[in-house]
Order: structure tokens, then C-alpha cells, then sequence
């Protein structure tokens, strides 16, 4: 028999098959079975798609939380950022890391480099009061 507290503590797959051993073609109304009915249809509708791609990909319910948090701006910039990293052979956080500090350095070399040039530049160019 199903109690008021029994019924709240079950989640809606449980609910909904207690419901169907509940029901007695005598005594249950034909409001009761199609309650039962819609339900069940909405419960394959809303957990058919999600949970083919959940099992698809072995994720869990935290995986999908943990993977929803980690969204840079939307799923869009996200996806293809890593087909970015995936195109370039990037696969883990370390490699990630170092190949962007090797890029820093190159950076810094190449800021340096442009300074010196500059500065000879300068050095070489007459100024308006040295041609006057």
C-alpha cells in the first residue's frame, strides 16, 4: 500500500510503476489511469534523449554539472576551443601549459627584439636639431 510519505520519497520511475500495480479496473477512475498514462509519457520524453546521450558518454549527473560549470560563455566557444586543442595535438592540462609558456617566451623575445630595433632606429635617425 502506498503511504502519503513513501509516495514523496520515491523519484517519478518508482512513483509511476507503484502506480501502475496500484491500479484496480473495479475501483480506480479513468482519471487515475490517464494521469498515469501522461505521466509515464512525459517521463520517456524528457529522460529518452538526455539519458541516450548520458549513457552515450558515460556521464553521470555530476559530470553534466561539472561539465555545465566549465562552459566558457556558451557550449558553442567551448566546443571549439577544444577542437582547437584537439587539432593541435593537445590533450592534457600539462602539455596545454607548456607549449602556451613557450609561446609567452617567444612573445617576450620577439617584444624585445622589436625594442632594440627601435631603439637603433632612434639612434641612427638625426634629430631636427642635428640637421639645423
Amino acid at each position: 500500500m502506498l503511504t502519503p510519505t513513501l509516495m514523496a520519497q520515491m523519484d517519478y520511475g518508482h512513483f509511476l510503476a507503484a502506480g501502475d500495480c496500484e491500479i484496480d479496473p473495479l475501483t480506480s477512475t479513468d482519471l487515475e489511469r490517464e494521469l498515469l498514462a501522461r505521466l509515464e509519457v512525459l517521463l520517456n520524453d524528457h529522460d529518452g534523449e538526455l539519458t541516450q546521450a548520458a549513457e552515450k558518454y558515460d556521464l553521470s549527473a555530476e559530470d553534466i554539472k561539472t561539465l555545465g560549470d566549465a562552459l566558457i560563455e556558451d557550449t558553442t566557444v567551448t566546443v571549439a576551443l577544444l577542437k582547437v586543442l584537439a587539432a593541435a595535438s593537445i590533450d592534457d592540462p600539462d602539455t596545454l601549459k607548456s607549449r602556451l609558456a613557450l609561446a609567452q617566451q617567444f612573445h617576450a623575445l620577439a617584444e624585445d627584439a622589436g625594442d632594440v630595433f627601435t631603439r637603433r632606429a632612434r639612434l641612427t635617425t638625426p634629430t631636427n636639431e642635428q640637421l639645423a
